[in-house]
């Protein structure tokens, strides 16, 4: 299961990514717990459902963001602050960190090296 069925069956991933998380935390892979977090954030957004459940991984990807990562690639950075934008768009409107996220984006898309396609 891959990022590309979270459209179709978003629910069915949620258990494997939470899976993922924990390997990734227990490894201390910050991007592996990052970029999970973030395509779990991904399957409520397509579920348009109950966004309740989104309020520990929004928590839990804003504390990775806050306190830093070295990402692999500017797409994968983009992928976690442009889900964690969206989940607090939904959750914490106030939260002064959807402003950070809203720049942080925002600068990584007027970047001519990132690729915003697939």
């Amino acid at each position: 299961m891959g990022i590309a069925t979270i459209s179709t069956s978003p629910s069915c991933l949620v258990a494997a990514l939470e899976h993922a998380y924990g390997h990734f935390e227990r490894n201390n892979d910050r991007q592996g717990c990052a970029q999970a977090a973030s395509a779990i954030v991904e399957t409520y957004y397509f579920e348009q459902g109950d966004y309740g459940g989104l309020i520990p991984w929004t928590e839990s990807l804003e504390q990775l963001l806050e306190e830093g990562i070295a990402f692999s690639s500017p797409e994968a950075e983009l992928r976690c602050y442009a889900m964690l934008m969206t989940a607090l768009m939904f959750v914490r409107p106030g939260r002064p960190f959807l402003a950070l996220c809203a720049e942080h984006v925002y600068g990584l898309t007027d970047r001519p090296s990132i690729s915003m396609s697939g």
